[in-house]
This record gives C-alpha cells, sequence and structure tokens, in this order.
C-alpha cells in the first residue's frame, strides 16, 4: 500500500478551476489528513501482454513512437498511464484494435 498526503494527490490538476481550489486548500495544509491510495497498483492498459504476444520489445516500440525508452517501460509496468493519443498510436505500431491495449472491466466482475 502507497499513502501518501492528501494535498500531494491534487497537485496535478492543471485547469484554472482547480489551481483556485488547490491555492485555497493550502492554505490550511497544517493539519489534513493521510489517505490511503490503492487505484494506482490496478493495471490498466495491456501493452506489454500485446508486444509479448507479438515478440516485440520495448525498446522497438520506443524506437517507433519516438519516446523514451523509460516511459515505455512505465507504461508496460502501469506505473504511468498514456494518454489516449498515444494509446490509438500505439495500436497503429502493434496492428491490434485500441481496445485490446486496455484491460477489460467486465473481466475484473
Amino acid at each position: 500500500m502507497l499513502y501518501i498526503p492528501f494535498y500531494s494527490t491534487i497537485q496535478h490538476f492543471s485547469s484554472y478551476y482547480y489551481k483556485d481550489i488547490i491555492r485555497r486548500i493550502k492554505k490550511k495544509l497544517v493539519s489534513l489528513p493521510i489517505i490511503k491510495v490503492t487505484h494506482m497498483t490496478k493495471n490498466m492498459n495491456r501493452i506489454k501482454v500485446v508486444l509479448a504476444e507479438k515478440n516485440l520489445t520495448n525498446k522497438w516500440l520506443a524506437e517507433q513512437l519516438h519516446k523514451d525508452p523509460g516511459t515505455i517501460s512505465k507504461w508496460c509496468t502501469n506505473t504511468m498511464q498514456p494518454n489516449i493519443e498515444t494509446l490509438f498510436e500505439i495500436a497503429q505500431c502493434l496492428g491490434v484494435d485500441s481496445k485490446d491495449l486496455l484491460w477489460s472491466l467486465k473481466d475484473k466482475e
């Protein structure tokens, strides 16, 4: 389990509206509770599985997408997720449908 202070989870919002909310919350950071974060460890994408099925490597995908191999590694381990545009690029490079790169919610039930 990963425990992080509540205020650090909201620092990723980028719109003006959320920045204003963050500014207001930061004024009262003295005693915000620590919350348990478990959703970060869930597998969301199947990039590593599809690469293995096609006998391709992270390095090959990095070269095709002109991305850093470390970024591809983070996607494959589900530490970080690609944006939707990149997901479509990955699907095109691998010759699969974009939905094949995502785990189905129905499978987890």
